[in-house]
């Protein structure tokens, strides 16, 4: 009887000691694959850290808000911006309205004197980190996956009937660029222009004509701007007007309108009719940029000498738009009849501050301020819905 009540009693211990170490070893093997899981979100290929989109939504007040608590009226932009301390670049949806930033995508970041490109993808934002590395999210910040073409830089243009793509293309050996265009139905580059053409002088994209033909392209080089077409259908080019001293341009494609601005002079010249015309001239010493056309055509939006004004097509009706305060145009939204300007930090000399107000410089709202020693903040676009770009 004793032997047997001491061989219960190493038994009853040996459970103990095996269920001790099973726990332990669980416990062990938890950690093991946590740490794993910590170092591939955090350093995957394309080094990018994501956002829980579950609850937060940070208002610019400064107190977070749960998100189902708040009504958003769907009018957004997103903007991005390097934060040196974090050695980010991050992307943010701002709810103006609403007076809420949300930072929905970020990416490792370290050389505070470039910017990564971003380009409008349909209805995602292709964001390219480098030459060879490009990829696409939504407007939540979640990665889009597409088995498309997508091109090396944010200098491309797809064709209204999706036909077509034209891309700038650099060769990695010196740099330069080649205009390239690529027939999407084959999936394969069908012409390119040589390194020294005056078509692979890389320009900026202003839309198509509506029958896919042709694209128009803004390049700005040295002080002059130059208005070049595309031709997709028999391959070509043209450069259909150049403005010297160019201080700011824009050409508006929907209405075959190119803005400039030289000195202190705003001029509109139309591309049908060939006409040129002077819309309204400062005093002389004074220089104008940010120029914008208004939606329905009918004024031009602009900053001189640190103050935001608009005024009439036919130069009639110049307002200041802000008073007497310092302030600079950023952005003017096509839809929504808003615009994004800045202002300098009173509080701090090293930032400035993003407002939005309505087309009168009125109903102001203060949203944020950004580091103005950093490249500083990148405008992607406005947005009246999670899909509609405006």
């Amino acid at each position: 009887m004793e032997q047997s009540e001491l061989s219960s009693q190493f038994k009853r211990k040996q459970i103990v000691i095996w269920g001790f170490l099973f726990l332990f070893m669980l416990t062990t093997v938890g950690f093991i694959f946590y740490l794993a899981y910590r170092m591939m979100s955090e350093g995957g290929p394309e080094q990018a850290i994501r956002i829980n989109q579950s609850a937060i939504k940070i208002p610019i007040s400064g107190q977070p808000t749960e998100a189902k608590e708040t009504k958003q009226s769907g009018n957004h932009f997103l903007y991005g911006e390097f934060f040196l301390q974090d050695r980010k670049y991050k992307i943010f949806k701002v709810y103006y309205k609403e007076s809420i930033r949300e930072e929905i995508y970020s990416f490792l970041w370290s050389d505070p004197d470039k910017i990564p490109g971003f380009a409008v993808h349909g209805e995602n934002i292709a964001i390219f980190q480098s030459s060879d590395s490009a990829l696409l999210i939504n407007h939540s910040g979640k990665l889009a996956a597409t088995n498309e073409f997508t091109p090396p830089s944010e200098y491309f243009s797809v064709s209204p009937d999706g036909k077509k793509m034209f891309y700038f293309k650099f060769m990695s050996s010196l740099g330069n660029p080649m205009l390239v265009l690529r027939d999407l139905e084959k999936d394969k580059d069908i012409y390119t222009w040589p390194l020294n053409s005056r078509a692979s002088e890389v320009c900026d994209f202003s839309g198509w004509s509506s029958d896919s033909e042709k694209t128009y392209c803004l390049g700005k080089s040295g002080g002059a701007a130059s208005l070049k077409i595309f031709n997709a259908q028999n391959p070509s080019y043209s450069i259909v007007k150049t403005i010297s001293d160019a201080t700011d341009a824009r050409y508006y494609a929907e209405r075959s309108i190119l803005l400039s601005a030289v000195k202190n002079k705003i001029s509109i010249y139309d591309q049908n009719t060939k006409e040129e015309k002077l819309v309204f001239s400062a005093p002389d010493g004074s220089s104008v940029k940010n120029i914008f056309l208004a939606p329905d055509g009918s004024r031009v939006f602009y900053t001189l000498n640190n103050r935001v004004y608009s005024v009439n097509i036919d130069g009639s009706d110049n307002k200041n738009l802000l008073g007497e305060r310092d302030a600079e145009l950023v952005s003017l939204s096509t839809n929504s009849r808003d615009i994004l300007f800045k202002i300098p930090d009173s509080g701090d000399g090293r930032l400035e501050r993003y407002l939005v107000g309505d087309f009168e410089g009125k109903n102001i709202l203060d949203l944020f301020s950004a580091d103005k020693q950093t490249p500083g903040i990148q405008f992607i676009g406005w947005y009246s819905g999670e899909n509609d770009t405006h």
